[in-house]
Formats: C-alpha cells, sequence, structure tokens
C-alpha cells in the first residue's frame, strides 16, 4: 500500500504485459473508497505507445486529518466504449492511503502531524481569557425624571366634556318639510256645485233680464268650468311632480339623544 498527499497528482499506470501482442486496447481505472466501496471517479488511461497507458488523477482532500484509504482497479478493453472486456488481461488493484505527511521537529525530538498541532491550537485558545475593558456606568436619572414631568403634564390635561347639541329646530323643520310632502301628494279640491246654479238660473230665463244673466252666467261658468278642469288638472300634476321631487331629496330624522 503507498501513501500519497492530498490534493496531489497521482499517477496511473498500466502495461500489457504480453510484449507480442500488437492488437488495440483502452484502460479504464475505476476509484473507490476503500472502506465503502463507493466509487469516487473513473479514469479513462491515455495509450503512450509501446503497450503502456497513464494518466495523472488528482487526489482528493483529507477532510477528517485521519487519512483516506482507496483502491484503484484497472481494466483492459477491446473496444473504444469500454463495453468488452479482453479475455487476455485481467484487472489489476492498487491500494494507496490519502494523508498529510508528519512533520518531524528538532534533532530526535517527538513527531507531531497536523491534526495534533491544530488540537494544541484549539487547546491553547480555549484556555486564553481575553481581556475586556470596563464599560462605564451610565447615569439615566436625568431622562428618568424628565419622563416622570411628562407624565404628570400629560395627566393634568382636561378635555373638555362637548355640550348638548339642541337639535330641535332641525327636528321641526324636517317634520314640516314630511307634513308638505304628505300634502302635495294627496291635495284635496273642493267640488263646485254647477248644478245648482244653472237651475236657478233657467228657473227665470223666460225674461230678458233672466236671458241676459242667463247668458254672462253661462259664459262664466265656461271660466270658472275651464278653471276647474284644465287649469287644476295642471296645478295637481305640476304638485305630483313636486311630491316626486320631494321624494327623491334624502334626508336623516335625527332623535335628540335623552340623558
Amino acid at each position: 500500500m503507498l501513501a500519497v498527499r492530498p490534493n496531489e497528482l497521482l499517477p496511473i499506470v498500466r502495461l500489457i504485459e504480453d510484449h507480442t501482442d500488437t492488437n488495440t486496447y483502452f484502460v479504464r481505472a475505476v476509484v473507490k473508497n476503500a472502506r465503502t466501496l463507493a466509487i469516487l471517479d473513473t479514469v479513462d488511461l491515455t495509450d503512450n505507445g509501446s503497450r503502456e497507458f497513464s494518466k495523472n488523477w488528482q487526489t482528493p482532500a483529507d477532510s477528517v486529518g485521519l487519512g483516506l484509504y482507496i483502491i484503484i482497479t484497472t481494466t483492459v478493453y477491446t473496444d473504444s466504449g469500454y463495453t468488452t472486456k479482453s479475455d487476455r488481461y485481467g484487472e489489476k488493484l492498487d491500494t494507496y492511503k490519502i494523508e498529510i505527511n508528519q512533520a518531524h521537529f528538532g534533532g530526535g525530538g517527538d513527531s507531531t502531524d497536523y491534526r495534533r498541532l491544530r488540537k494544541i491550537i484549539q487547546e491553547e485558545l480555549g484556555a486564553a481569557k481575553p481581556e475586556f475593558p470596563e464599560i462605564p456606568k451610565t447615569d439615566l436619572s436625568t431622562v428618568v425624571n424628565g419622563l416622570n414631568s411628562l407624565a404628570k403634564k400629560i395627566d393634568g390635561i382636561v378635555i373638555p366634556k362637548p355640550e348638548k347639541t339642541d337639535l330641535s329646530a332641525v327636528l321641526r323643520l324636517l317634520e314640516a318639510i314630511k307634513s308638505w310632502q304628505t300634502a302635495f301628494k294627496h291635495p284635496e279640491m273642493p267640488e263646485f256645485d254647477y248644478d245648482r246654479i244653472i237651475k236657478a238660473i233657467e228657473d227665470n230665463k223666460d225674461t230678458a233680464r233672466a236671458k241676459e244673466i242667463f247668458d254672462k252666467a253661462s259664459e262664466m261658468l265656461k271660466k270658472i268650468g275651464t278653471f276647474f278642469t284644465d287649469d287644476m288638472n295642471a296645478i295637481r300634476d305640476g304638485q305630483e311632480d313636486l311630491a316626486k321631487k320631494f321624494d327623491s331629496i334624502p334626508y336623516l330624522t335625527l332623535n335628540a339623544k335623552k340623558e
């Protein structure tokens, strides 16, 4: 088993043993973790001629500092797709240990590796007690007194109580508007007794004076009739239109709060 350093170029080499064999071959190397047998890498070697195949492969780092064991298996193939193994040449396996080389200090002294050195440094750092400057005390009495004074001033603020609002005039106005609306909606027009007047005139229409009165009364009645029919109808229509407009006006009825 060979020992190699982490992150260095390790040459992987395979030689075709039979010097009389002139066939073309292809060699592939498979690198595995020796403990877990997990494949770390697959390396296709270069044909250097004279039956020699090689490739420089960079070793991985030793992350835990305890050494990493790997095995490299080389296999000879008869095709470039690495699907058909050669019947004449078997597989070869080499084992390596990847670790940090030990360093020697002084003539004949104890040897210490980097893992041990790292442990010593950590122990020394843990034993050291850093000194921090003393933080001076801060006098906050002035700030506290100011806050207390401010709190007293806030407590002394008197918020005036709002006076009771007299809404009686507004309520009376709203009730009046409501009454007007009702009156415009349902106007009551007096009926005129035409028959009684006409009968009294006809009873005396034989005399000339009665005829004159009858003609004038008839003319007057026509005008009165026009007023109480066409004109009153127009007034009624106007009142209904005005009532509709009042209905469309939004308003609120406010009730005075009772205490």
